[in-house]
């Protein structure tokens, strides 16, 4: 299935926190959210790139009404041409009447240096052209 049937719909969102590993110089920016036919998409960029092997973060959501979702899994790997390490992490399709989700998101699978990295990403979950 092309990603044009999945019927992207980009969404609103903030950043409440973000624990980027400044010891190490990394950063991670979440680049944009949207919401298709199979989940919410959390694509991100970390600057300078991740050593190989790489892993991608675990996500756990709660929505506005109290709902609680793990993550369905995403794919990470290096961007060789901009020299950054790109990343997607799916959460579930939230309850249809949910208005806002919460995401948080860590690296305690991942690469030594990220163990206690969180990030926490309020999402709008409205057909808000994205923002933030």
């Amino acid at each position: 299935m092309s990603s044009a049937e999945w019927h992207p719909i980009p969404l609103s969102f903030e950043v409440s926190e973000d624990s980027s590993d400044t010891a190490e110089g990394r950063r991670l920016t979440v680049t944009s959210i949207v919401r298709d036919d199979h989940g919410v998409r959390i694509s991100y960029e970390i600057v300078p790139p991740l050593p190989e092997p790489l892993h991608g973060p675990h996500g756990v959501a709660d929505d506005d009404l109290g709902n609680r979702y793990e993550d369905l899994g995403g794919a990470v790997g290096r961007d060789p041409v901009r020299d950054v390490t790109d990343g997607v992490l799916t959460m579930p399709l939230p309850a249809d009447d949910a208005t806002t989700l919460r995401v948080r998101f860590n690296w305690s699978q991942g690469p030594r240096a990220w163990r206690q990295t969180t990030h926490e990403v309020h999402i709008r979950l409205g057909s808000d052209t994205a923002g933030s």
